[in-house]
């Protein structure tokens, strides 16, 4: 619908291309935001009635609360022309009133205040693909603390730091100012939209480097630093203050490689969306699938073929896929990773296919994980997966006219599994869960654990 609108605005047909747009956004089409600065619609740029469908008007001198009030009508408009259920888990009414709230408070309400309450609106919608970018403001953006936390089976770690925080790395976390780590982590439920609770573990300590949210949650008393309460190895506590900076939002942080030491396999290539390594002393090839979409220098079409040409050629008996840090992507190339699992079971019938999953194995990531248990017989070994086999995915985007404010709702539901399906996720046989002295040591015991098994064959 959108490609015939184009057509139309290239010949000249406002009616038509206007008529064609309605309808696309009517259909959720994803990517409505970013046809403003489309070519094909050149001749409508400055068109009152095209300005209209994405929430611009012509009123010139405008206060901040006449422009966050229309910001915030077009976000509940967009919420209801995107979402696939939007009150599946908050009613009409409830979510009407709610913003008509934050609307009344505009003028006792700054700018970033209003942005984390937004971040709740979209909390409340419920699952897992509804999200706010908070750097992506026109005025003003929300600050982040200089250091990436992670939580373990023994509690939450910084994992991560910029510049001048490096010697942080390792400490535990044991308060947000007087807030304990885990009460403060389960707080910030009130902004993540999530599809079950290994989202909470996952996203979870995002949101708490965000100093203004953490404020408006109860957690802190300023949005300018936070004082966390810190503790070494050793036992040693000491409280420390960290003061928020300016960053650019590029994504939900995975976990991180290690610092100045050599990496474990699990770690080794993060950043590759795919890539494999012969393991012959196990009679083994192990496939680490980080993210479903297509590298230029090998498509996912031929990466499935040389590993199945592996298969074949080293007569593997034990295929090993490691899905922890696949958070998604293009769920519509899925098919040849499937086959690759498939073909190994069909050609190899007394080989056995492992999987590690974890709360990072989400979206596209849980739709694979899915069809492997529903068309193979794996062991599965890890954390329960960060999503259910049945839900609702993918990822409009909106971005409000005034403040710049933009992020995603989710549009369709994947039914994957069987109808009747109702599990928060997929669980593994083998539950295993890492330590932070695994992770700093850079033992990974899900993995051993698989290599243990196979020995026993």
């Amino acid at each position: 619908m959108i490609k015939i609108a184009k057509a139309y605005a290239q010949d000249g047909d406002k009616s038509n291309a206007l008529l064609w747009l309605q309808r696309g956004f009517a259909s959720r089409y994803d990517e409505k935001p970013f046809l403003i600065g489309d070519s094909a619609f050149t001749s409508l740029g400055e068109d009152k009635d095209f300005k209209a469908l994405f929430g611009i008007d012509t009123q010139e001198k405008i206060t901040k609360e006449e422009a966050w009030t229309k910001d915030i009508n077009y976000l509940e408009k967009r919420i209801y022309e995107l979402h696939y259920s939007p009150n599946h888990a908050i009613s009409k009414t409830r979510l009407s009133n709610e913003l008509a709230k934050i609307k009344s408070d505009l003028t006792s309400l700054s700018d970033l205040q209003i942005i984390v309450k937004l971040m709740g609106i979209i909390g409340s919608l419920g699952n897992g693909h509804n999200l706010i970018i908070p750097t992506s403001p026109t005025n003003d953006a929300l600050k982040k603390l200089p250091v990436q936390f992670y939580q373990f089976k023994d509690g939450l770690f910084i994992v991560d730091a910029e510049l001048g925080f490096e010697k942080w790395i390792g400490f535990k976390v044991a308060s947000f100012d007087n807030m304990p780590a885990e009460v403060a982590l389960q707080k910030t439920n009130a902004v993540n939209a999530r599809d079950n609770s290994m989202q909470t573990l996952w996203l979870g300590p995002y949101y708490l480097t965000l100093p203004d949210v953490l404020k408006e949650l109860g957690i802190t008393r300023n949005n300018d630093s936070v004082t966390l309460t810190l503790s070494d190895a050793q036992g040693k506590s000491q409280k420390v203050t960290m003061n928020a900076f300016d960053w650019d939002f590029k994504g939900f942080p995975k976990m991180p490689k290690l610092k100045g030491v050599e990496q474990p396999l699990f770690l080794s290539k993060i950043d590759d969306p795919y890539w494999y390594k012969l393991q012959p002393e196990h009679d083994a090839i192990y496939v680490q699938f980080n993210a479903v979409t297509q590298k230029e220098e090998q498509s996912l079409i031929a990466f499935n073929a040389e590993v199945r040409g592996q298969i074949n050629q080293n007569q593997i008996q034990n295929l090993i896929l490691d899905l922890r840090h696949n958070h998604g992507g293009d769920g519509s190339i899925l098919p040849p990773m499937l086959k690759t699992i498939i073909n190994f079971e069909v050609m190899n019938p007394d080989g056995k296919i492992f999987v590690l999953m974890g709360r990072e194995t989400f979206s596209a990531g849980q739709n694979l994980l899915t069809d492997v248990t529903k068309h193979t017989t794996p062991i599965l070994v890890g954390e329960p997966s960060g999503s259910m086999p049945n839900h609702i995915g993918e990822a409009g985007w909106f971005k409000l006219p005034y403040s710049g404010l933009m992020g995603l709702i989710s549009t369709q539901f994947h039914q994957t599994s069987k109808a009747e399906d109702n599990r928060k996720w997929i669980a593994p046989h083998i539950p295993i869960n890492m330590s932070s002295t695994d992770y700093f040591n850079g033992t990974d015991e899900a993995l051993n654990t698989i290599l243990e098994l196979v020995k026993l064959d």
